[in-house]
């Protein structure tokens, strides 16, 4: 016994040795231990990533270089790789991504494959299995070209697509982008069919000009009902804001075709084809005339952003008068209108002062409107001549008449300082008892009657002839008035009334007619 011990342990050692050698330890121990998607759903039309990580063991006799990391599907043709992916020691890991992308979905067994070269140039493979499940087709995103203004609300269309052959549901869709503020929340579609586009708008903000890319993220669920998420990058581009508002002076009955007249302007016509411009006639329109002192500002946005808060502010003198304002906002090509009313100022410059926010950026502009006011005038009417009776003062003519009429103001202004006097000539004189009348004040639409009286060589005499003076506007004006006379028309007092008529019918039938139509006139106004 005692000699066989030494035999058995030496055998014992001769098998150990051959197991070691045949079972020997490779220099480098490389370990695929991980292999993990990156997108939460992986579908058949975008490209999905996988975090491969390859672990050196810290037990390797030598360092790798990783020359490869690729990932085959079930027929061993590789769908994505990395290469020359550099060096590292014992102990050490390093993940690579590698890309892939499916053609067809369903359930899908993959291996991993890791190539490396130890520091003797030896190979070394290291391998693992990855199972993955794939989607159909997500849900598309394209989005409408459109014109955007850096600082402006601007309005995107995005069209979402269903291109894959089942039915998608409980769509989100939410936008964001650097440069851009994204001013809507994610919008919500309830279900795509197979095939179906469904439009959302976004109302964005351009911050700065050029393009500008959006990433517009999709969540929904499957037709198994499992959730899903895709991500599409697509582009619009945005130009610097422009503000460029126009401004020009009209009147009322200028404005053109689609701007509202507010509730009780009417039409002047004749309008200022200029910045600078005359007067014109006056019209009647509906139930009130308007003075031909309402002109207003029209304003017509001229730049390529909405122009908004715009406020019209008249001057005059150093002096400021009311503020108007012009409904907004104005799109580009758009234009607004306002009525200004000068009634009551005098007669010189006026600029109107216009200020307005573009993009969030306060603008202004002015224009200068010459301002001439409508200088107030008078008017005969209902003149008849008849003979008085003065005692024998008749100034050497033959006889004595008085003129009775009525004196009216057809006009917008007020006139001061009215003095009607008969006018001397070779044939008539003014005379007692009545040789001039002060009038005195006429508003606008106003009548005062009144009676002058002359001395008229009847023989000879053919008209006669009544001067008005009166202050308009700070000028005094003069007025003449030619009055047919027929001595043979014209009775005394102690005659018969029917000559006195007739002769003021000729004079009368024209008066009638002014003052039918300066009463309408003064009706309306009151």
């Amino acid at each position: 016994m005692r000699r066989l011990v030494p035999g058995v342990l030496l055998a014992l050692l001769v098998v150990t040795g051959v197991a070691v050698v045949a079972s020997g330890v490779p220099d480098a121990r490389l370990v695929v231990s991980d292999a993990e998607p990156q997108q939460e759903t992986i579908t058949t039309d975008a490209p999905a990533t996988v975090a491969v990580t390859v672990d050196l063991d810290a037990g390797s006799t030598t360092a790798i270089t990783l020359d490869r990391v690729a990932i085959e599907n079930e027929t061993g043709a590789e769908l994505g790789s990395a290469t020359d992916l550099g060096s590292f020691s014992q102990g050490n890991s390093l993940t690579v991504p590698v890309t892939v992308q499916f053609d067809e979905s369903g359930h899908h067994e993959l291996q991993v494959i890791a190539e490396a070269t130890d520091e003797s140039d030896r190979e070394v493979t290291a391998t693992r299995p990855l199972s993955v499940v794939v989607e159909g087709a997500g849900p598309l995103v394209d989005i409408e070209p459109v014109e955007s203004t850096v600082g402006t609300e601007t309005t995107l269309e995005l069209a979402v697509r269903n291109p894959s052959a089942d039915q998608l549901r409980n769509l989100t869709v939410a936008v964001e982008g650097d440069g851009t503020d994204v001013r809507t929340d994610g919008r919500t579609i309830a279900s795509l069919a197979p095939g179906e586009t469904v439009e959302r708008s976004f109302e964005v903000v351009p911050e700065t000009s050029g393009e500008h890319s959006l990433e517009v993220t999709v969540d929904y669920a499957t037709a198994d009902g499992s959730a899903a998420s895709v991500e599409r990058v697509t582009t619009y581009s945005a130009v610097d804001a422009v503000a460029d508002l126009g401004v020009r002076v009209t009147r009322i009955d200028d404005r053109p075709d689609g701007i509202d007249q507010p509730d009780g302007d009417v039409g002047i016509p004749g309008g200022i084809e200029g910045i600078l411009g005359g007067t014109a006639g006056i019209e009647e329109d509906s139930e009130e005339t308007e003075s031909r002192d309402a002109i207003g500002v029209r304003v017509t946005n001229f730049g390529n952003a909405p122009a908004e808060r715009i406020v019209v502010t008249p001057r005059i003198d150093n002096e400021t008068l009311p503020r108007r304002s012009i409904d907004g906002p104005l799109e580009p090509g758009a234009s607004g209108f306002v009525p200004i009313d000068l009634r009551g100022i005098e007669s010189g410059e006026v600029t109107f002062h216009v200020t307005y926010e573009t993009a969030g950026v306060t603008a202004s502009t002015a224009v200068e409107y010459d301002h001439a006011i409508e200088a107030g005038d008078v008017t005969l009417t209902g003149a008849d001549l008849d003979g008085i009776d003065t005692g024998g003062e008749t100034d050497g003519f033959g006889e004595t008449v008085r003129l009775s009429a009525n004196l009216g103001n057809p006009t917008e202004q007020r006139v001061t300082g009215t003095i009607v006097r008969v006018v001397a000539s070779d044939h008539v004189e003014p005379t007692y008892p009545q040789r001039d009348y002060f009038v005195g004040t006429l508003e606008p639409g106003e009548f005062a009657p009144f009676d002058v009286t002359a001395a008229v060589d009847g023989a000879n005499a053919t008209q006669v002839t009544l001067e008005v003076t009166f202050r308009s506007d700070g000028e005094v004006e003069t007025r003449t008035f030619d009055l047919p006379y027929d001595d043979a028309a014209v009775s005394t007092d102690d005659g018969g009334s029917d000559r006195t008529v007739a002769v003021g019918v000729a004079i009368a039938s024209i008066g009638v007619l002014i003052v039918a139509a300066l009463a309408i006139v003064y009706r309306r106004r009151r």
